[in-house]
């Protein structure tokens, strides 16, 4: 869109200002919550990689250490 016709609106209203504010506000919210969510399920599948790892290992008589 064009700088002047930007110029050409109409000013928001209070009211459109605060809806917009809060909808961006819940948006943020819910991404975070969703990234949070996708770290927790990562983490876990890493921490259920390793354990499945060790518990092989440890079975096939491989040194801890290792």
């Amino acid at each position: 869109m064009r700088r002047d016709s930007l110029l050409m609106l109409p000013p928001p209203e209070d009211g459109d200002i605060k809806r917009f504010k809060d909808l961006a506000g819940e948006d943020a919210g819910a991404d975070r919550a969703a990234m949070a969510r996708r770290r927790a399920a990562f983490w876990i599948m890493v921490t259920t990689a390793k354990a499945t790892a060790t518990a092989i290992l440890l079975r096939q008589g491989v040194p801890q250490h290792l």
